[in-house]
């Protein structure tokens, strides 16, 4: 596809370049026909791309119109499937620099925009320009079109007549051609607008890397509650590291099935801070936590500023304290199967919001989940996380984490202590950065 100029650079360069010509080809101004659109893939989006392109001709050029020209040439003209004898006829006869249309077909789940416009000069039509959309386009999207048009007509030279030699027969009566005349338009309907370049629609970083800066905490309780629980002493400084690559993105065509796939990891590392049992709150021993979690996406748009995106991978916690005779509990140490499907949201052209939800299928648990404290334990795991981002650049976010994950116990009450069921729970929150690519 074809990256179109911003249809007000477009008109600019237009407005400037008549400052360098004779005063009398400064005030000239071409004349177009706009032309039926050959949109039998999606005849609701042509009528929406042809009135926009309608009205900036209406306010930027001479607007002819066709019944105009069928009345004056005093026979049916079929606009649909002009000759170049036919566009070079009636351009001399009235002054036509430009006759403008176009054709919209559908390429598998893509609208491909095609230009159509005849040079009065050849009678042919000049080199097509495309523009590639996905579902109802939007007003970026609409106006991008519209500059591959205006970009052709402006470069077009403006009709210039034959000269002839001097006619010294009977005066021939001109048929008098009729003109519409430009109405007075609505200046919100007409105003370009620059697209904003935070936001693309259907288009998501190949490259995302976030580091976030927030607190964790860990509250694990065993039900009955005569066994002894622990929890972090307060919320801990926990860095968090998240990576999400997508190669075939970043290396070819983004709009490509392959673009879709891509890999994530996430990591958290915290060396030290202190727990305490329930019963004990004055003796806080050393503890060390590391997570880490990697895995497989598969980013599938819906509509223009919606992604879904599910996940399958391998999610690690371990949780270890420095002195075990202090703390009369088990270590956890979790290893599990993920499960799950985030929800990419863009709003307007500033921010971002991101949810998505796991199920963890464990793999293994450590200790806790060991028959000799407890018996032999059956479990699974749920996982919550947000992410609200505000868009400083293009490439940079600052954004706002929030992650919940809970790991349920189910015991056969047939190790050494007596405990029903457990509940061991995690909340992080933090701020970072995350750099876009």
């Amino acid at each position: 596809m074809q990256k179109p100029l911003s249809i007000m650079f477009v008109l600019v360069a237009a407005a400037l370049s008549t400052l360098v010509l004779t005063p009398s080809t400064a005030l000239a101004k071409k004349r177009v026909v706009l032309l039926p659109f050959d949109a039998d893939a999606s005849p609701a989006h042509g009528k929406t791309i042809r009135s926009f392109i309608q009205d900036l001709l209406k306010n930027n050029y001479e607007y002819v119109l066709k019944k105009d020209l069928k009345e004056a040439e005093g026979e049916e003209i079929d606009f649909r499937a002009l000759s170049a004898d036919d566009v070079k006829k009636i351009s001399k006869q009235f002054s036509i620099t430009a006759f403008v249309g176009a054709e919209l077909v559908k390429v598998k789940a893509n609208f491909v925009f095609k230009t159509k416009i005849y040079s009065w000069e050849t009678g042919e039509p000049l080199p097509v320009k495309e523009y590639t959309f996905k579902g109802k386009p939007s007003q970026k999207q609409i106006e991008e079109m519209a500059a591959l048009v205006l970009m052709d007509i402006e470069e077009m030279k403006e009709y210039t007549a034959p000269e002839e030699p001097a006619d010294t027969g009977p005066a021939v009566t001109q048929v008098e051609e009729k003109v519409e005349k430009d109405e007075p338009l609505d200046p919100e309907k007409t105003k370009v607008v620059k697209p904003p370049k935070a936001v693309v629609p259907n288009q998501v970083p190949a490259v995302q890397a976030g580091l976030m800066i927030g607190f964790l905490q860990r509250n694990l309780d065993f039900q009955p509650t005569t066994e002894p629980y622990y929890k972090t002493s307060s919320p801990s400084l926990a860095p968090q590291l998240k990576v999400a690559l997508y190669p075939m993105a970043l290396t070819g065509d983004r709009d490509s099935l392959g673009a879709r796939f891509g890999l994530h990891l996430s990591g958290l590392f915290l060396p030290a801070f202190e727990s305490y049992p329930a019963n004990d709150k004055d003796n806080k021993v050393g503890t060390t936590v590391m997570d880490l979690n990697l895995g497989l996406l598969y980013r599938h748009p819906v509509g223009e500023n919606l992604h879904l995106t599910p996940r399958l991978g391998y999610a690690m916690r371990t949780w270890s304290f420095a002195k075990k005779n202090i703390l009369d509990v088990p270590s956890a140490s979790y290893s599990s199967i993920d499960l799950g499907v985030d929800v990419r949201m863009n709003l307007a052209s500033i921010a971002v919001v991101e949810v998505g939800a796991s199920f963890y299928l464990p793999l293994g648990a450590g200790d806790i989940a060991e028959g000799e404290y407890y018996g032999e334990a059956s479990l699974y795991g749920l996982g919550f996380r947000f992410l609200f981002g505000y868009k400083l650049t293009p490439q940079l976010e600052l954004v706002a984490t929030f992650d919940y994950s809970r790991y349920a116990f189910s015991f056969n009450d047939k190790g050494a202590r007596t405990a029903d069921s457990a509940a061991d729970q995690y909340l992080q929150f933090g701020i970072g950065a995350r750099f876009n690519h």
